[in-house]
This record gives C-alpha cells, sequence and structure tokens, in this order.
C-alpha cells in the first residue's frame, strides 16, 4: 500500500518538474527570438523626406541565400522594427518597399550581421491606386 501511495507522489513531481521545465524553456524561446532593427536612410538615397516613424513597411526574410517568406510590419516612433527571429543567426532582413497614404515607395536595404541598423535607398514613388488599376482582369477576351 505505501509503495503504490510512493508510486504515485514519484510521478505527479516528474510530471511537475516536466511542466516547470517546459515553461522555463517556452518563456525563454519568446524573450530571446525577439530582434531589434534600426531603420535609417542610406546616404545616396534619392527619397529622404519621408519620416520613418510610424509606417508601413515590406520585408523579405533570406537565409543562406533563399527566401523564406515576407511580412508587412510597421515602424515605431523610434524608426525601430521588432521581428520575431525563429529561424535563427543566418536571418538577412531585406526591405522591399515602404506603404504612406495610399503610396508606395520603392526601396532597398539589406541588414548585415555585425549591426542591427539597415541602411535603405528609396527611388519611386508608385500610387497603390494605379497598381489595382493595373491589376484588375480585363472583361474582353483576346
Amino acid at each position: 500500500m505505501k509503495h503504490i501511495r510512493l508510486s504515485k507522489i514519484e510521478k505527479m513531481s516528474f510530471f511537475k518538474v516536466v511542466l516547470i521545465v517546459i515553461f522555463f524553456f517556452t518563456a525563454i524561446n519568446a524573450y530571446a527570438g525577439k530582434e531589434s532593427y534600426h531603420i535609417k536612410y542610406h546616404k545616396d538615397s534619392k527619397i529622404k523626406n519621408v519620416s520613418l516613424s510610424n509606417i508601413e513597411i515590406l520585408i523579405e526574410f533570406h537565409r543562406n541565400g533563399n527566401s523564406i517568406g515576407r511580412i508587412t510590419t510597421k515602424t515605431s516612433n523610434t524608426q525601430d522594427i521588432k521581428i520575431d527571429n525563429t529561424y535563427g543567426k543566418n536571418l538577412i532582413i531585406h526591405i522591399l518597399s515602404m506603404n504612406i497614404d495610399g503610396k508606395r515607395i520603392r526601396c532597398w536595404g539589406v541588414s548585415t550581421r555585425k549591426t542591427n541598423t539597415i541602411e535603405i535607398q528609396c527611388d519611386k514613388v508608385v500610387s497603390l491606386k494605379k497598381m489595382e488599376e493595373e491589376t484588375k482582369p480585363s472583361d474582353s477576351i483576346n
């Protein structure tokens, strides 16, 4: 009888330890995966008059030379973006464009390994309405 009770206590203790370990590593992974990048204009950028604070940007992720996805995110007041890096240390971030007031500004800028600053160059403004008109399906049959 004592052996059965002792066995149940050991199982409960083991179960609690396993849950604590899982919770601990989940919390560490959630915190450790966040990376912050600061965005600024490159000295040769043709467009520099648009504020980089609180804008929507399109980002493409690369790892080992391969594209692994795109997201749209918003910058903070201090021109920073936070990325949940679940891809590891070889993640490269490529900024493709910015959306501001119904316009898309074409940009390019790539993160480097040793710094968390991304310098972008921007050169062309395209109206999003114009882009929607160009991509509408036509009613005519060719």
